[in-house]
């Protein structure tokens, strides 16, 4: 029996106000549906804004449809999604703040869909150009997809060095130690991802950091430190938690090696 599958981490498609705060509909006294819609998703209230923001001249404002791409991305519709970003970065100038973070979602949304070429290609030639912290997740992210997914061994290699490259440009993070542990999962160095994770966990204590940690460390041959990891991920999640009924059984194969002594 192989150790589980790692966890991958939940993509952080919150949006920060200050982004889009020079909006002129934001300087507005007035109320408006762009103002209407961007509070209801800044308040977590995705059905009101998704309304709201559907009413507004997207020539007017083109910042509406980014926002309905994010939303869309919410609910893994990520056909639409692509839909709403490809439409927004033909409609607004190339400099403008929310490109970056635009193609990302892109490029994270044409994985996530399935479409493994167009989306290697745009992360391809995204290269290592700096960008805000979540930006790079959600670049590394998308090549984390891609790793695991794509058909061919050089693609899902390549798309694995480029996660592990974006993620160790955002230094003392515990997503991106995990994202960082992940890729080199990937890339076959078990003993490098479980260093990661552990970090992570340090960090941010985590039942999926500890799961993680647990199955680079089996991976790795280092029962010991697998079985603390998995003890700590168990110790974490409620029992109503699926993961702690899979660190259990984990914790169950680790000593059903011990006792057969093939580790």
């Amino acid at each position: 029996m192989p150790p589980p599958s790692p966890v991958l981490p939940a993509v952080l498609t919150a949006l920060s106000l200050s982004m889009i705060a020079l909006s002129p509909f934001l300087a507005s006294a007035s109320p408006s549906p762009y103002r209407q819609g961007v509070a209801a998703f800044e308040s977590g209230d995705d059905a009101t804004a998704r309304v709201a923001l559907a009413g507004v001249d997207a020539r007017t404002e083109p910042h509406a449809v980014y926002l309905l791409g994010v939303l869309a991305e919410r609910r893994k519709a990520y056909a639409e999604a692509v839909i709403r970003f490809t439409s927004y970065l033909a409609s607004v100038p190339a400099g403008s703040d929310l490109v970056p973070s635009a193609r990302a979602h892109q490029a994270y949304c044409l994985a996530a869909g399935g479409r493994y070429a167009m989306a290697a290609s745009l992360l391809a030639a995204s290269g290592s150009r700096p960008t805000d912290r979540a930006t790079t997740l959600l670049l590394g992210y998308a090549d984390l997809i891609l790793c695991r997914r794509q058909a061919d061994a050089p693609g899902r290699r390549a798309a694995a060095a480029r996660a592990e490259a974006r993620f160790g440009a955002v230094p003392n993070d515990a997503e991106a130690l995990n994202g960082r542990g992940l890729a080199r999962l990937a890339l076959a160095r078990p003993r490098e991802a479980a260093e990661d994770f552990h970090r992570a966990g340090a960090l941010a204590p985590r039942v999926t950091f500890f799961m993680n940690e647990g199955q680079a460390r089996q991976e790795a041959k280092e029962f010991a430190a697998a079985r603390t990891a998995y003890r700590r991920a168990a110790d974490l999640a409620p029992e109503s938690d699926p993961l702690h009924a899979k660190a259990m059984r984990a914790l169950g194969h680790l000593t059903d090696l011990e006792a057969t002594g093939t580790k």
